[in-house]
């Protein structure tokens, strides 16, 4: 089982043909979630996902929150877009990696490569197993903002 989640709107452009290829002939049972702007593209393209309103009055709280669901989901892996400050994605990503659960992050855009994994909590640079970029413009880009050519 992949989890999927978004929260912004290039996020959720990204992810949607993804999300809809593999649930195309049931290659992956695919969970998607939305939070923000996402919700919209989702339900504008028809892709079946479901609402997620933090919680709490922290980003620890809602931590917290999405951890607990991730224990209880257990899911194969994650498929996750990107957004800025607390979001989402990076709960989700900081909570996959202290489970264990491999990750595949889609950028949707030619900038801002680092920007995007900074844990709003910590600072710290928190990377997905994986990132997909869109062309080889991107992945030179990417590199040289610092993250790992791998």
């Amino acid at each position: 089982m992949i989890l999927a989640a978004a929260q912004d709107t290039g996020a959720a452009n990204a992810l949607v043909p993804v999300v809809n290829e593999l649930r195309r002939d049931d290659l992956a049972v695919v969970v998607l979630l939305a939070c923000g702007k996402a919700a919209q593209v989702f339900t504008a393209a028809g892709v079946e996902h479901r609402l997620v309103v933090p919680t709490g009055s922290s980003v620890h709280e809602y931590y917290a929150d999405v951890y607990e669901d991730l224990v209880e989901t257990s899911p194969d892996a994650l498929l996750l877009g990107t957004a800025w400050g607390p979001s989402l994605d990076k709960v989700l990503l900081r909570a996959s990696q202290r489970l264990g659960i491999p990750s595949v992050t889609v950028i949707d855009m030619w900038s801002n490569y680092r920007e995007r994994f900074i844990d709003p909590t910590s600072g710290e640079l928190n990377l997905p197993t994986k990132a997909a970029v869109m062309d080889q413009l991107a992945f030179d880009q990417a590199v040289a903002a610092g993250l790992p050519a791998s």
